[in-house]
């Protein structure tokens, strides 16, 4: 089957890491969403830095090792967050310590995804993500 499908090729690493670094952003302030906005903490989850998350974390794990089990270990505990999200918006369950503790393992798990990342390739992913935080200069 792989002889059909081809592979894009892929970016430089440096270009994935600023999204890399805006989900963690975004992930980090999800517990306070999910405690009064399930439905609205789940459609964060696929919206802004997280558009095209899981490409960018494949990238960052095939770059930085071959085994990929920090980018595995992230889109499973990512998985785990977004299910319990949903059990929660369905009405099976609610939102309490248990689920914002998927919060933190998510967050550690993408820690340890941008842990392997070159340090200058990560300086400049943070250049850029402040650059983008910055006001823009009045007109």
């Amino acid at each position: 089957m792989s002889n059909y499908l081809k592979k894009r090729a892929l970016e430089p690493l440096r270009y994935y890491v600023p999204s890399l670094l805006q989900a963690r952003d975004q992930l980090s302030g999800l517990g306070t969403v999910m405690i009064e906005d399930a439905k609205e903490a789940r459609s964060r989850l696929r919206t802004g830095a997280f558009a095209g998350l899981r490409e960018a974390v494949n990238a960052v794990g095939e770059y930085t090792s071959r085994d990929g089990k920090q980018s595995t270990a992230f889109l499973r505990s990512l998985e785990d967050l977004d299910f319990s999200i949903f059990q929660a918006v369905k009405g099976r369950d609610s939102i309490g310590p248990a689920s914002l503790s998927k919060v933190d393992r998510a967050v550690a798990a993408l820690d340890a995804v941008l842990a392997a990342v070159p340090g200058d390739d990560l300086d400049y992913g943070k250049r850029i993500v402040t650059q983008l935080r910055a006001p823009l200069p009045p007109v």
